[in-house]
């Protein structure tokens, strides 16, 4: 941007005319670019600010005044809301003469009076209350003697309806009170229930343990008897069925004869037996229908480590 106090350049000037010939015109733009730069040049008039009107100086102090006086006063009251919520206590520090003053005086009684508990107030305002009603009533007003009545009936009612309210509140928190005591019996009862089972189910686990124990130890003595009669059994499979049938007339043990039998094919059974004695075979059929059990178990001390390990899992669920 150019500066507008830069200093003006002089117009050039035409060249002058040969003779003989008329001279040239200067061109007219040239003409208002200087008068442009010349006003640019003038110095601007600015027009002053007039002097403040005394109406506009007497609402702005106004305005200052009241701003003042509502951050003072939002001052005092944050200052007497501390001191009442036991934030930061002042009140103590006040001199016993200025306590007595207005406005101070009016301070401390609303502190003494909203701090005492709930039915303490509720009777000193009606104390308050029946006091100016008494003095109202000594005045000779009988239109002010029948508004203290009412203001004091209606008091009355609204401590009888707190009274109410507490009496309601307390049968409730009574009626609560019974029913978590009903529960905790309950629970307790539970609690006595689930012993009572624990200690049932303990004593099943363990004779469930002590059968199976006694089961297995059974069944290893049956494994060895079976293990005992292979040879024997393998022995009848290789021999004649006609001669087998004449060593088997010869055993006594029917249980015996039939636990060899069980160990050689079909058709060598049926051809020993087809040779041996038709009562003593009769015997055998019986024992066939009806096959031993197992021995029962005299040892029941062994555990074997899988119904130990089921055991200790079954009473760690339990617990």
């Amino acid at each position: 941007m150019a500066d507008p106090k830069a200093p003006a350049q002089p117009a050039r000037q035409q060249p002058a005319a040969p003779p003989g010939q008329r001279p040239q015109k200067q061109d007219k733009p040239a003409d208002d670019v200087e008068k442009a730069i010349t006003a640019a040049d003038a110095p601007v008039n600015v027009p002053q600010p007039g002097p403040v009107s005394k109406l506009y100086r007497v609402i702005s102090n106004l305005a200052f005044f009241i701003l003042l006086g509502l951050f003072l006063g939002m001052v005092g009251m944050t200052a007497l809301a501390l001191d009442f919520l036991d934030l930061l206590q002042w009140r103590y520090r006040v001199p016993e003469e200025w306590r007595a003053k207005w406005p101070i005086a009016a301070y401390y009684d609303f502190v003494r009076l909203h701090q005492l508990p709930d039915e303490q107030r509720y009777q000193e305002l009606l104390q308050r209350e029946k006091q100016r009603y008494d003095e109202i009533i000594g005045s000779g007003s009988v239109d002010l003697k029948r508004r203290s009545e009412s203001l004091e009936t209606s008091y009355r009612e609204l401590v009888r309806s707190q009274e109410e309210q507490f009496r309601k509140r307390q049968e409730e928190l009574r009626t609560q009170q019974e029913d978590l005591l009903k529960e905790r019996r309950a629970l307790d009862d539970q609690k006595a229930d689930l012993a009572t089972r624990k200690e049932s189910i303990d004593l099943i686990s363990r004779q469930l343990a002590s059968e199976a124990a006694s089961l297995e130890a059974s069944m290893i003595r049956f494994m060895e008897d079976e293990n005992r009669l292979k040879p024997v059994q393998d022995i009848a499979a290789a021999m004649e069925p006609t001669a087998m049938a004449r060593i088997l007339d010869e055993v006594s043990d029917n249980s015996l004869v039939f636990q060899i039998l069980k160990g050689v094919t079909p058709a060598q059974s049926a051809a020993i037996l087809a040779a041996m004695d038709p009562e003593k075979v009769g015997k055998i059929m019986k024992i066939s229908q009806n096959p031993p059990t197992l021995p029962t178990g005299t040892d029941k001390s062994y555990l074997p480590q899988s119904l130990q390990n089921l055991v200790a899992t079954s009473q760690a669920n339990l617990r």
